[in-house]
Formats: C-alpha cells, structure tokens, sequence
C-alpha cells in the first residue's frame, strides 16, 4: 500500500518550511524561540498545512519583512530541488553538478522548488540578471513571431503573437526556462494544460496549441484584447446590480460547462477575468483546477488552492477531498459580493485570520456596504456563500438562472438558512418576521 498523497505533500512542506527556518536562523533574522511560536501555530491548525507555509506566518507576525524572506529564497533557490515525478525534495551542496539534477530516488527530473518574488527587493534584479536562464526570445520563437510581451507572472511570461503557418494572432505562455523555473511550476503548468485544453466555450480562454521549444514549455491559447475585472473594480470600486449580473452570468455558465467535464477552477477572482472591448467576460486560468478523475493535489508552495478572500470554506479548512463545483459556486458569491459592494468578503485581514474567518465566521451584510443593493439580490449572494456546501446553490448553472430570474423581474429562489444570528438579523432589517 503506498502512502497517501496528502500525507506526502504535508511532509514535503514540512520539509520545505524546516529548510527555510535553518536558512532565516543561520542569516540572524529570527530566533529559534520565534520558529518555535510558528510551528506550534501551524500544528494548531493542522488542516491549513497545506495553505500557510512557514515563510507566510514570519511574514504576517512580523519576525521577517517581505523583502528579507525573499532575499532568503533568492540566496538558497538553486540548492533546494523537489522532483517532478515523485515530489522529493533534495538539498544539494553544488546546484552547477549535472548529476544534482538527478533524483536519487526515482532519477527523474529535478527543478526548484524555491523562486523569490524580486518585487520586494529591486537590488536582486541585477543580481538575478547575471544568472544563467533569465527568458531571452528573439523576434520568433519556433513557428511564432514576438509581437509584445503581455505580462508575466509566477510561472513565466506571455507573449503576444502571430502564428506564421496561418497568420493568426494569439496569445503564447512560455514557462519559465531552467534558472528561473521551479518545480511547482513544472507541475502547475502541466495540469494547466491538461485541464483546460478541451475547453471549447465562448466564455472561456481556448488552448490552441502545446509544445516545447529549444527546451522551453509553451502553450497557445485565445488572444484577447482588453482588460481584468480587477482593473474595472480598481477604477469603479462598485458596480450596479444589472452590470454586475450581466457580467457575472456567463462566468457562471461557463464554470458550469467546466464542471459538467469533471474540472473545477478552484481561484475564482477578478485578475482571472478578462473582459474583451466590448465588455464580454472570458475566464482564464485553470491552472489550479482539478481533475475530479484524478487523485492529484496541484498547490504552489506557500500559498492557498485559491486566493483566501475568495475561498470557500471547504478550501480554507484545507479539506481537499471536499472541493466541488459548489466551491467554484461560492468563489463566484465571493467575486460578485465584491463587484456590489466595492469590497472583497473579510478585507483587510492577515491570512490567518481571513482563513479562519472565512470558515467560521459570517461576512457584513452586503447591504451594510452598499444600501442600494436589494433584498432579493443580497439573498442571492449569500446563498452562494453559505459556509454548508448543501445549502448553496448545486450548480453554477442555477445561480446563473437566480441571477437571470431577478433581471426578469421574476421571484428569485435563493434561501437563506445558515448564518445564525445573521440570519436573524437579516431578517430584522429587510422587514422579515
């Protein structure tokens, strides 16, 4: 009998924030008193193993700044290696040694698990920039013209292009090479891959093609020109009801098209959003979504299956096994109570605090944000958001048609029964006996 998956990657970030604590100790950042605090918070909160590392905890109490925790990951990034096919992970004295590349046990490939965010530090770009594997394309890369980088994230960057055997423009995410590539990259880009290549749905971020050029992994999907609801809600904070409908229904109906072909999306929110010029929504990144098929846990290092605020309560517990279609159905409760109400549910808070408040407690009434939402639609996000999967809506798909039934001027059918004194309150001030 092997042992179980779960059990395998709790001892890998085990392994992982040990690693870490001997290299903030060593450096004179913290005190071994201090690690000690930490881990004893971690191991009060078992099942959030998964969702705060140890460098999130140093961080959010202050022991370390964010800049030093990444300078701390920037000096050890290329000895800390983990496998892509067994999930080892390996600390090796000489990251330049080919044979380190190795892994000892299954001899498969290695790559890094660490990769520091230059953001907090700009000294480390000159320091990076002098390294091996910085991502250079010339003006093609294989059977693709460069026309403009788009941006660039954790995993690599995205390039806009022109494919020249058909001269159609499209959009080209090339991972990282190998320097700045690490191992959870690796493993999130391939199940990326796999989730989202057969997704064929107007509302969705298409996969054209997959590859590999000159040793770099690449994939080329849908281009579209326009902007994220993260940069709408930054401009306009709060959007009306109707806008906001009209925007949230096809997300909606596009996730239940996911969900029917046995995927999750898991990271609702709105930097995943992209809305065209003429304001029609298209969802991307799956590159966190689930197979329900597969018994497969896809988690960045450090960081929640999902953005906290916009987690379900099932993902903040840390309860893998329980993830569903009805965690995408809060997740996009969540999206919507911030597009009404100019604020994301449990703003402001440390990690920790939004985790457990996210599982435990009830978020401010909408309308306490915002008077101008109505009865019936604050019912209709709070039906998405209760903290029971069974009390949510059972599909993406129904909480399309709430939405639909309410722009109709038709009764909605979302029902409040969780919240407790919420509930009672809610009530109260809608005129409720």
């Amino acid at each position: 009998m092997g042992v179980d998956s779960h059990v395998k990657d709790r001892n890998n970030q085990e392994q992982i924030d040990n690693l870490f604590a001997r290299f903030c100790i060593d450096k004179g950042l913290v005190t071994r008193d201090q690690i000690k605090k930490c881990l004893s918070l971690k191991k009060k909160n078992q099942s959030l193993w998964g969702l705060i590392s140890l460098k999130d905890l140093l961080i959010d109490l202050e022991y370390v700044s964010e800049s030093q925790a990444e300078r701390v990951i920037f000096e050890h990034e290329k000895e800390v290696l983990g496998c892509i096919d067994c999930n080892a992970i390996f600390r090796v004295r000489d990251p330049d040694d080919q044979k380190a590349r190795c892994c000892k046990r299954c001899q498969g490939e290695l790559a890094q698990v660490f990769k520091a965010d230059l953001s907090f530090d700009r000294t480390l770009f000159r320091d990076r920039d002098s390294q091996d594997g910085v991502l250079h394309l010339g003006p093609t890369f294989g059977p693709y013209e460069i026309l403009k980088e788009l941006g660039e994230g954790g995993m690599g960057k995205v390039y806009k292009v022109r494919d020249g055997r058909q001269g159609k423009v499209v959009a080209l995410k090339i991972l990282h090479p190998e320097g700045g590539i690490t191992w959870e990259n690796v493993k999130r880009f391939q199940h990326e891959i796999s989730a989202i290549r057969d997704l064929n749905h107007p509302n969705i971020v298409r996969i054209h093609e997959v590859g590999t050029e000159g040793g770099k992994h690449y994939y080329a999907m849908d281009y579209i020109r326009g902007i994220t609801l993260k940069d709408v809600l930054e401009k306009e904070e709060s959007l009306g009801v109707e806008r906001a409908f009209r925007l949230i229904i096809p997300v909606a109906e596009a996730l239940h098209f996911a969900h029917e072909r046995d995927i999750i999306h898991r990271d609702v929110k709105p930097e995943n959003v992209l809305l065209t010029e003429d304001g029609i929504p298209h969802l991307l990144d799956f590159s966190i979504a689930k197979i329900f098929s597969e018994v497969t846990q896809v988690t960045k290092i450090g960081t929640a299956l999902g953005t906290p605020v916009y987690m379900a309560p099932e993902q903040a517990a840390g309860q893998i096994d329980e993830l569903d279609r009805t965690t995408d159905v809060y997740g996009l409760g969540a999206l919507l109570y911030e597009m009404l109400t100019g604020l994301p549910p449990f703003y402001g808070r440390p990690i920790i605090d939004v985790l457990d408040a996210v599982e435990h407690e009830a978020p401010i009434l909408p309308h306490e944000l915002n008077p101008e939402i109505p009865e019936e639609v604050e019912r209709i996000v709070l039906c998405a958001m209760q903290k029971k999967k069974r009390k949510r809506y059972p599909t993406a798909n129904e909480f399309a048609k709430d939405m639909q039934r309410f722009l109709n001027g038709e009764p909605v059918e979302a029902v409040i029964e969780e919240f407790g004194f919420l509930t009672k309150v809610f009530r109260r001030l809608h005129g409720d006996s």
